[in-house]
């Protein structure tokens, strides 16, 4: 019996052992990539240090996780390069928010009122302005991009607090943009995303 515990007890630890060290090779043979992003000039500057942010917390997150490659900021000298390019960032502004809140008890309330009672039949119509965040993401290798992978992400403005639902549509990127992550992480596990000679 105590021959059986032992061998059971060593056979444990060697497994341990061989898959530390399996782990240990593997992360330093993990590819690097770079990472970097640009923003347009209608994108607005509420959204810029959100999602600054936000992008280094996913590669941290990222890194600590086992994938097939890591994230750092773009460097000189890149070979694989992860591009996001954000074109619109829309804040919902006071007055939008104000004829979204008219349009909503005018449309809903009354004017259905006004209608039924005069014997017709009525539908409600309103205007629910959205914040927006439009970024295209873009893998290059040696300078030559792959097809884009767009990440939109809008959330309604109205019904709730102003930086409650911009906050709402950050998260709502990081979401989005940790899935174009995951995706491009098995598309380069399965060798189908590099289809250009490096």
């Amino acid at each position: 019996m105590k021959v059986l515990i032992s061998i059971n007890l060593i056979w444990c630890l060697n497994c341990c052992a061989v898959s530390k060290f399996q782990q240990v090779k593997r992360s330093a043979n993990k590819v690097r990539i770079g990472i970097a992003w640009h923003y347009s000039a209608k994108f607005n500057d509420y959204y810029k240090p959100r999602i600054d942010s936000t992008i280094i917390t996913e590669i941290g997150k990222f890194n600590d996780e086992d994938h097939y490659f890591s994230l750092h900021r773009k460097s000189d000298g890149d070979i694989l390069l992860i591009n996001l390019y954000f074109e619109k960032g829309k804040v919902v502004s006071n007055k939008e928010r104000t004829i979204g809140y008219f349009t909503v008890a005018a449309g809903n309330l009354v004017l259905p009122l006004i209608l039924i009672s005069s014997g017709f039949f009525s539908l409600g119509a309103s205007y629910l302005p959205n914040n927006k965040i439009n970024a295209n993401v873009l893998l290059s290798v040696n300078d030559k991009s792959q097809k884009s992978q767009q990440v939109r992400v809008k959330t309604m403005a109205l019904f709730s607090g102003r930086s409650a639902k911009l906050d709402k549509a950050v998260h709502k990127f990081s979401v989005s943009f940790r899935r174009k992550l995951l995706k491009i992480d098995k598309q380069l596990r399965l060798n189908k995303f590099l289809l250009i000679e490096q």
